[in-house]
C-alpha cells in the first residue's frame, strides 16, 4: 500500500513537471513569434523609410535638374540675345 502511495505521488509530480515544461515551451514559442513579428514590422518600417527617402531624393534631383536646365537655358538665351 505504501508503494502505491509513493508511486501515485511520483506520477503526480512527474505529470505536473511535464505540464509545466509544456507551458514554458509554449510561452517561449509565443514569445519568439512575438519577437519575430516585431522584428518584421521594424524591417518593413525601415524599408518604407528608405523607399520614401529614395523617392524624395529622386524628386529633388528631378526638380534640381529641371531648375538647372531652365536656368541654364535662360542664361544661355539671355546671353545670346544680348550679343545680337
Amino acid at each position: 500500500m505504501n508503494k502505491m502511495m509513493m508511486y501515485a505521488k511520483c506520477v503526480t509530480v512527474r505529470d505536473q513537471q511535464l505540464n509545466e515544461k509544456q507551458v514554458i515551451h509554449n510561452h517561449k514559442k509565443n514569445e519568439e513569434k512575438r519577437k519575430d513579428l516585431m522584428m518584421e514590422i521594424e524591417r518593413l518600417k525601415e524599408i518604407k523609410f528608405y523607399e520614401e527617402l529614395e523617392k524624395s531624393k529622386k524628386e529633388d534631383q528631378r526638380a534640381g535638374f529641371y531648375s538647372k536646365n531652365w536656368s541654364f537655358s535662360d542664361f544661355f538665351f539671355s546671353r545670346s540675345s544680348g550679343d545680337n
